[in-house]
């Protein structure tokens, strides 16, 4: 029992303190995007190379795992 209120205690605590870890402010607001001194169009979060490597480490899991199911049938 008391594992697990550590548990609870500890998972809440994490929960609640990343709010307040938040690494760079959000973009200044107003006006079009785009133009000059305006935040571009989704905040110019770098998406792609994380995104390439994401899809490419669960497809040699996926791989992987498939490789051994069929090892195990045989």
């Amino acid at each position: 029992m008391k594992t697990l209120s550590i548990k609870v205690l500890l998972i809440g605590f994490l929960l609640f303190a990343s709010e307040s870890l938040i690494a760079q402010p959000p973009p200044p607001a107003g006006g079009q995007h785009n133009q000059q001194g305006d935040a571009p169009m989704g905040g110019n979060a770098p998406i792609g190379s994380g995104a390439v490597i994401l899809l490419t480490m669960a497809a040699a899991y996926a791989g992987k795992k498939a490789y051994n199911n069929r090892n195990k049938a045989v």
